[in-house]
């Protein structure tokens, strides 16, 4: 995923969590305040994006994500 790599994701496991809520929620999520927080953590702290998500209460809308 392009946009992944744009925001600096480098990991599967954040790419992944970044299309699931792309794909449920359209790329206009990105330009969100919160989300430009997340993904600087993310990138300048090494935290998991989706770790990152949950404790800002960001959760994922995909409901196969919801069961893994």
């Amino acid at each position: 995923m392009k946009t992944a790599h744009a925001c600096g994701l480098s990991t599967k496991e954040d790419r992944a969590t970044l299309a699931c809520h792309v794909i449920s929620r359209s790329e206009n999520i990105l330009r969100q305040p919160q989300w430009q927080r997340a993904l600087n953590l993310v990138r300048e702290r090494a935290f998991a994006l989706r770790d990152v998500l949950e404790a800002a209460g960001i959760a994922l809308v995909s409901p196969a994500a919801q069961h893994e």
